[in-house]
């Protein structure tokens, strides 16, 4: 359930209703309290993603290429509707077979110029946090954010002092472990390039262009899209996961 204030309506309601996907929270119903419309999905069992991550520490390659791929096709299809989405790991789900559902309807229309409010500083791409502008290109940037933290167990430029979050995402190097595979380390390098313009999956290809990218070789996506390819993590194996939500890192 998320609570959104009537100013937000308009960018959300008009497209929260109408998505159906099969990695996409869809609307339920909503409900006004207090002057506040709460949009309510279906009971996803699985638990968060963040949770899960942070209980095993991290993913193998093969469970976080597939969640990336899910990943992948959720974008592309409101990427298609013009739709942007606060992509983060504390917002995604997976369901009692352990796919991924993006939840939480922090939907908008890319042409509406959305301002954010980030919650969690990790995971905002360097144009947000300077412009204060959200765009498609920044969901790519949120997706190399969310599969580096998956092969690694933390964010990219994570730092326990909240306030030098900002200031690594602007200006620090970008750290890669030498444990990690090099078709890891470039899609992620790609997909975190500070550069909008030059980010993969920002330019007219979008979507395809990160599919092709040799991280996803071998992948059958017909099959990723129909949910036939089945995880190799089972959310029932780590009972707790959706015991609160978002699990916040330790930050001082």
């Amino acid at each position: 359930m998320r609570r959104v204030k009537r100013t937000e309506l308009f960018v959300l309601f008009p497209t929260a209703k109408y998505i159906y996907h099969p990695f996409i929270a869809h609307l339920a119903f909503t409900e006004e309290i207090l002057n506040n419309l709460c949009l309510y999905s279906p009971c996803i069992s699985g638990g968060y993603l963040l949770n899960h991550v942070q209980k095993v520490r991290q993913f193998d390659a093969d469970t976080s290429r597939l969640y990336a791929a899910e990943i992948v096709c959720g974008l592309e299809y409101l990427h298609s509707l013009d739709v942007c989405c606060w992509l983060k790991a504390g917002n995604i789900m997976l369901d009692s077979l352990g796919h991924i559902t993006p939840c939480g309807f922090g939907l908008f229309r890319q042409r509406d110029g959305m301002h954010t409010d980030w919650k969690r500083p990790e995971y905002p791409a360097l144009e947000v946090l300077t412009d204060d502008k959200y765009s498609k290109a920044a969901d790519w940037w949120t997706l190399g954010v969310v599969l580096y933290e998956m092969l690694t167990g933390l964010p990219p430029f994570y730092s326990n002092v909240l306030g030098n979050i900002r200031d690594n995402i602007i200006s620090k190097p970008l750290h890669l472990p030498r444990s990690m595979h090099a078709n890891a380390k470039n899609i992620i390098s790609r997909l975190l390039d500070r550069n909008p313009d030059q980010r993969l999956g920002a330019n007219i290809n979008g979507a395809s262009e990160v599919r092709q990218h040799a991280f996803f070789k071998n992948l059958d996506w017909q099959e990723v899209i129909e949910r036939k390819t089945e995880p190799s993590f089972g959310p029932g194996h780590h009972a707790g996961a959706f015991e609160s939500y978002g699990v916040d890192y330790p930050h001082t």
